[in-house]
């Protein structure tokens, strides 16, 4: 199973990642959303089909930490499904958000 994160993982390319968006930084999404990945994908190894994926798509899991408090991009939460994470009024405006890119 691959899962996609926000930072670089591989050997030859992690040096490039913003100290922000490294994935050894607890602070971000990036470890939180990969670790519940990786946990879910241990527990249906050998038996992945649609129903249990779209379960893994709609997982809560960190659901209840801030994602104000995320220096990668604010606003986008810790769990996989990140739907209704905020409510509209807390969101960043879009000029906001452009100034958040990656170093």
């Amino acid at each position: 199973m691959v899962f996609a994160v926000n930072c670089y993982l591989s050997s030859q390319l992690v040096g490039y990642n913003a100290p922000r968006a490294d994935l050894e930084n607890t602070a971000n999404n990036n470890l939180a959303r990969r670790t519940r990945g990786q946990q879910f994908a241990e527990a249906h190894r050998g038996r992945l089909d649609v129903p249990s994926l779209a379960r893994l798509l709609s997982d809560h899991a960190n659901r209840e930490r801030d994602p104000k408090e995320n220096p990668l991009l604010e606003a986008w939460g810790y769990s996989i499904c990140n739907h209704g994470t905020m409510r509209k009024s807390d969101r960043p405006r879009i000029s906001d958000a452009s100034s958040l890119a990656l170093e």
